[in-house]
């Protein structure tokens, strides 16, 4: 594949997604890069294999250019009639993070729940020894 080639799939696969502006930014950038690689002396094809299949990185500009449009609609701020300030959904991205945290507390929970249990069986023989040595004691003191 040539850098042509390379550069004609990149623009079809995000102009499937991105303004012509975003896509004209992007082939752009890649154009550059590809050029300074090869005028530090690297062959086209070895910067295209580096670089990967062109529908693979279009997916990563696509969600990165979608992750910064949600960052954009959780920040913005709309006003109704009655002044109350009303945010945006969370997108799917943020549920998954609160339950990611949500997890993450219930799994360390589990884990001190049963790190005091192991605690408390390994001490019980000795808990066990010292009551019946003072009930012994008090049984023979009269109490």
């Amino acid at each position: 594949m040539t850098k042509q080639e390379y550069l004609a799939a990149l623009r079809e696969a995000l102009s499937e997604e991105l303004s012509g502006a975003q896509v004209s930014d992007q082939i752009n950038y890649y154009r550059q890069y590809i050029e300074e690689q090869i005028a530090s002396g690297r062959s086209e094809a070895d910067v295209l294999e580096e670089l990967g299949d062109a529908r693979i990185i279009a997916h990563n500009i696509i969600d990165g250019a979608e992750e910064e449009r949600d960052t954009y609609r959780r920040t913005t701020v709309t006003y109704s009639g009655g002044g109350d300030a009303e945010g945006v959904e969370p997108t799917w991205k943020t549920k998954m993070k609160v339950y990611g945290i949500i997890a993450l507390v219930l799994v360390v929970l589990f884990m001190i729940i049963a790190l005091v249990t192991k605690l408390i069986i390994w001490l019980l023989p000795s808990i066990i020894v010292i009551a019946c040595i003072v009930w012994i004691i008090n049984r023979l003191s009269g109490r």
